[in-house]
């Protein structure tokens, strides 16, 4: 019998399923939506019938709730079923993703969205809000909510444009990252506020010690010195001229001398330009520098050392101690896969970052 945080367990039309042979859950902040697959194989018995394939009633759109050693991980729909066998052996796999994977997939409706598709002074937490109703999903705000909470002065819904495209075109304007939760809300992270202090760790992964494998890449491709951001607004009878047109704004960077020019997708508002501006650059130079680390670091188990399900999130800091990889700091965990299966047992692969990814060194969540 496999230990009770070692069952990964799937809930539909309130049956419970568990008893997998591989299991692999997904998660990733900022990026793509929690997305799970779950298999089992079986051997066919004498009479030519797999022991309890009959009773897997799980099928594409059901929806279901996927939890780790009893923690909820995903709340969503099936999208996929497989089925394969021969002779011997009957195998099916199932796979599903979380609520919000759904905005990836459908367009907005520009008739039911804004006034025929278009947001005159709404925030992006406004504008969201609206897309995601038809879905049944909430918007949860974390971090710094000031910029996402700032009315834009005209939004126009692009054509097939899906609810995940405009609010991740939005997004980057404001400096906001977007991901989900387990419950399957949609999450608006205003990042870091970029003061000196580092957050309390609250795991420590250490080499020789708890860290099953690793591999790090430390590197500087993607640095640049200076970030030029550069774009434009609308005129009017008071505002006009050099104050609107061609506007640029300069931040430095690290390193050597390598500029980055960073032209603004979207027109700005006329009375936030160097605003405007000085974000795109803050959250072009997070991106670039808080990838200089990556680690992904391979440990036993789907808890912390400390206990509860590790999480991919912006304030889930873990502390490396490895000589050989040069590290001894705080990363945040941008990514995370957890598996199971009869080769290597129950593990938790996780994606590390430099804490600059999300727009600075301490958090505001």
């Amino acid at each position: 019998m496999p230990l009770p945080e070692e069952i990964c367990e799937i809930t539909v039309g309130g049956n419970r399923y568990r008893d997998w042979k591989t299991v692999e859950v997904a998660l990733e902040f900022p990026g793509l939506f929690r997305r799970f697959a779950l298999s089992v194989t079986e051997q066919v018995n004498a009479g030519g019938v797999p022991f309890n394939f009959a009773s897997l009633q799980i099928k594409p759109a059901d929806e279901c709730k996927v939890t780790l050693g009893g923690e909820l991980a995903v709340s969503g729909f099936v999208y996929e079923r497989q089925t394969a066998m021969n002779a011997t052996t009957h195998g099916v796999q199932i796979l599903g993703q979380s609520r919000v994977g759904d905005t990836t997939l459908g367009s907005i409706d520009h008739k039911a969205a804004g006034q025929n598709g278009q947001y005159e002074d709404k925030s992006l937490v406004t504008i969201a809000t609206d897309v995601l109703k038809p879905y049944g999903i909430k918007v949860e705000q974390k971090g710094d909510t000031g910029p996402m909470n700032e009315p834009l002065k005209d939004v126009q819904v692009r054509v097939n444009e899906t609810p995940h495209q405009l609010i991740e075109r939005l997004a980057r304007v404001k400096g906001v990252f977007i991901g989900d939760d387990a419950q399957g809300n949609m999450i608006l992270y205003g990042g870091l506020k970029g003061q000196s202090s580092a957050p309390a760790s609250g795991s420590v992964l250490v080499e020789g010690e708890n860290i099953e494998q690793m591999r790090v890449i430390i590197t500087d491709r993607q640095l640049a010195n200076p970030y030029i951001a550069m774009g434009q607004a609308s005129a009017d009878d008071k505002t006009w001229g050099k104050k609107t047109a061609q506007r640029e704004y300069r931040v430095e960077g690290k390193g050597r001398y390598r500029p980055a020019i960073l032209p603004m997708e979207r027109g700005m508002s006329r009375d936030r330009i160097d605003v405007e501006l000085k974000r795109r650059i803050d959250f072009e130079k997070a991106w670039r520098e808080g990838t200089q680390i990556q680690a992904e670091i391979v440990v036993y188990g789907w808890h912390k050392p400390g206990g509860g399900l590790w999480r991919a999130a912006p304030d889930e800091i873990v502390s490396v101690h490895s000589p050989s990889a040069l590290l001894g700091q705080d990363l945040a965990v941008h990514k995370l896969i957890f598996s199971q299966d009869s080769a290597r047992g129950t593990i938790t692969t996780l994606s590390l970052l430099n804490l600059e990814y999300y727009l600075g060194s301490e958090l505001q969540i």
